[in-house]
C-alpha cells in the first residue's frame, strides 16, 4: 500500500461534505464514521456520493459491521471496515483506493454508486411538492452557510446568519470574518455554495457571495410560490 497522509479529520457530519464537495480540500479517498455529530455518517455518504462520482467512500464503525453494511452500501460508500481490527482497517482501505470494493457483493464501484444514488433522488423529488423542495433546501444552505463559518471564520470570532420571510419569500443573509490567509477567491468557487447557486437558480431564487475587509457575504433569495 503506497503511503497515506491524512489532510483533513472533523467530527461534523455538515463539514466533512462540505470539504469533500470542494475541489480545494477534496482528498484522493474519504472514510466516514457511520456515528458523525450532526449529520449521520450514511447522510453524508449519500450527499457526497450524490455529487461525486469519482472520489471512494470508505464506511467505518467501531460497532458490528454487520449493524451497516447495507445501509453504507445503499448510501453510496465502496467498502465497509471496522475501527476494532486494524488488519480488516488497513485491508479495506487498500483495496478500494486501488479501484475495488471491499465487505461484500453489496458494495459497487463509485461511479455506479453515484449513477444509482442520484437516480433515486431524482425519483424521490418527483414525489414533493415545490414548497416542500424549498424548505429542503433551505435547511440545506443554512448548514452550508454554518459550515462554511466553522472552516473559516477565526477561532471566537462573531458571526451573523439572519432568516427574513416576506409574502415575496425568503432571504437569507450571511456574514463572517475570513482567517488570516484563507483567501476570498479560493473561497468563492466552493462548490458546495455552487451546487446551491444552482438549485436556487432552478427554484428562481438566486444566491451572491462577495468580501471586504475580511468580511465574508453570503446573500440568497427563495421565492415562495402562491
Amino acid at each position: 500500500m503506497k503511503t497515506a497522509a491524512v489532510i483533513w479529520s472533523v467530527t461534523d457530519g455538515t463539514d466533512a461534505v462540505s470539504r469533500c464537495l470542494s475541489e480545494r480540500d477534496r482528498p484522493e479517498i474519504v472514510l466516514v464514521d457511520m456515528s458523525l455529530e450532526g449529520m449521520q455518517g450514511p447522510t453524508v455518504c449519500r450527499i457526497v456520493r450524490e455529487h461525486c462520482s469519482m472520489m471512494p467512500i470508505v464506511a467505518m464503525t467501531a460497532f458490528s459491521t454487520n449493524m451497516y453494511r447495507s445501509i453504507a452500501a445503499r448510501a453510496g460508500a465502496q467498502g465497509m471496515v471496522s475501527k476494532n481490527s486494524e488488519a480488516d482497517f488497513v485491508e479495506g482501505v487498500h483495496e478500494v483506493i486501488c479501484g475495488r470494493t471491499y465487505g461484500g457483493q453489496l458494495f459497487g464501484s463509485a461511479a455506479m454508486a453515484c449513477a444509482r444514488v442520484q437516480e433515486e433522488q431524482r425519483s424521490s423529488d418527483r414525489n414533493l411538492t415545490q414548497q416542500e423542495i424549498l424548505v429542503m433546501e433551505l435547511l440545506s444552505l443554512l448548514r452550508e452557510c454554518y459550515a462554511n463559518v466553522c472552516r473559516h471564520a477565526p477561532q471566537h470570532a462573531r458571526y451573523r446568519i439572519t432568516v427574513r420571510l416576506s409574502v415575496e419569500g425568503i432571504r437569507i443573509h450571511a456574514e463572517n470574518h475570513v482567517a488570516q490567509g484563507d483567501a476570498p477567491d479560493e473561497l468563492r468557487g466552493g462548490n458546495g455554495l455552487g451546487l446551491h447557486r444552482r438549485q436556487l437558480r432552478q427554484l428562481g431564487g438566486s444566491l451572491t457571495c462577495s468580501s471586504s475587509y475580511g468580511i465574508w457575504v453570503t446573500t440568497a433569495w427563495l421565492p415562495i410560490s402562491q
